[in-house]
């Protein structure tokens, strides 16, 4: 499980850095820095507001040094513009998971020889032995209505 989780970390890194947002996608504005700092924030515009004009993500950097800021605006901008893209396409995986699962026909299998029962809305595999007493099949149609959301273990 750690490796998975590190190897998911890997590649979103190596996706972040890989990925160039086209120069008209992203306006930046500079300004005068806000808070203390005296003469130097007074005079010098360091702090840096980079938009992505598709989906209007905002980045603001207020630090010392205008290119640093430009650099550290655009790489934050890029990360919440992946973030954003992970998020529209994992609730596109769960609706066409959704969809699946609403059209399919077979609901459970019950592998006697194995000794397993397998429900495929969720996935998961029971022992046969614990299905098949008293109150085994009622847990495991409550798991999968669980699992899609139909009901809480509160309203029980």
């Amino acid at each position: 499980m750690v490796d998975s989780w590190y190897n998911a970390a890997n590649e979103r890194t190596r996706e972040r850095k890989t990925m160039k947002l086209p120069k008209s996608e992203i306006k930046i504005t500079v300004s005068r820095g806000k808070g203390p700092g005296g003469q130097h924030k007074n005079k010098t515009s360091s702090r840096v507001r980079a938009v992505h004009i598709p989906t209007g993500i905002e980045v603001v950097i207020d630090g010392r040094h205008q290119g640093r800021n430009k650099k550290v605006a655009i790489r934050e901008l890029v990360t919440r513009v992946l973030a954003l893209r992970e998020e529209i396409r994992a609730a596109a995986k769960k609706e066409c998971r959704n969809k699946k699962i609403r059209a399919m026909k077979t609901v459970r299998t019950y592998n006697l020889h194995r000794g397993v029962v397998k429900d495929h809305r969720t996935g998961k595999e029971y022992k046969a032995g614990d299905v098949l007493k008293k109150d085994g099949l009622q847990q495991i149609i409550l798991d999968g209505q669980m699992d899609r959301g139909i009901c809480d273990e509160s309203a029980l």
